[in-house]
């Protein structure tokens, strides 16, 4: 089953070339991204995505052309970090130029590079973290860490997000430039995720409500067609 993060691609085009350009391709592994669908064979082994199906003759969308029918490939992450992971290094960055320079050279995308890191970083303990639920901008996970770490989340930053540890509130930071991070002190504990920016929300909603209405078009449409 795909999660929110999964990246399809289904242009008929060959993106071959476009994923080699990629500075840092394994940062597909840091966004939880578990699957990856494409038309045409592509250089993924190396990553650590196996093949895990192939359909023919499926229904898919290509800009500016409509729908239309390919094949579909399907590779599958052998070693998911998951939605959240404790963070082997944790350093500070001074700027996003600094954040961006880290992260295309970092030895792990479990390196955790931080832009206004107030503390000094403990040495890295390791621990466990799992979704235990996904709503309307809300999530929800259980935790438990060694020692006090440092817990990246696979969740694009953005300053609308609050997070509670156990109930409390919980500073987030800008973490490896586009994710979130937070401190966790030793212990098993539960962490939330809320997005509390009403415009972005409504903007989600908005989206969500416009894919539907596009569906149901798209349906009304072959019907039409088809009578």
């Amino acid at each position: 089953m795909k999660n929110e993060h999964d990246i399809e691609w289904t242009n008929r085009q060959n993106y071959r070339s476009s994923l080699q350009a990629l500075s840092r391709p394994d940062m597909l592994r840091a966004l939880d991204v578990r699957y990856i669908a494409a038309n045409a064979p592509q250089p993924l082994e190396p990553l650590g995505f196996a093949p895990a199906g192939m359909a023919q003759d499926v229904p898919v969308f290509d800009f500016y052309r409509g729908m239309s029918r390919a094949p579909v490939r399907l590779w599958k992450d052998t070693r998911p970090l998951g939605p959240a992971y404790f963070a082997t290094l944790v350093a500070p960055v001074a700027d996003e130029e600094a954040s961006r320079t880290a992260v295309a050279t970092a030895r792990s995308v479990r390196d955790a590079y931080v832009l206004d890191l107030d503390r000094e970083p403990p040495a890295p303990a390791g621990g466990t973290a799992r979704m235990t639920a996904r709503g309307y901008g809300r999530y929800a996970y259980e935790v438990g860490s060694r020692g006090e770490g440092f817990l990246i989340l696979s969740q694009v930053w953005y300053p609308g997000w609050r997070a509670r540890l156990d109930g409390r509130e919980l500073r987030l930071y800008r973490t490896n430039h586009a994710l979130l991070g937070c401190f966790v002190p030793p212990g098993r504990h539960e962490l939330s995720l809320e997005m509390t920016s009403p415009k972005l929300r409504l903007g989600l909603l908005l989206f969500v409500l416009g894919g539907a209405a596009l569906a149901i078009l798209i349906s009304w449409s072959r019907d039409r067609k088809s009578a």
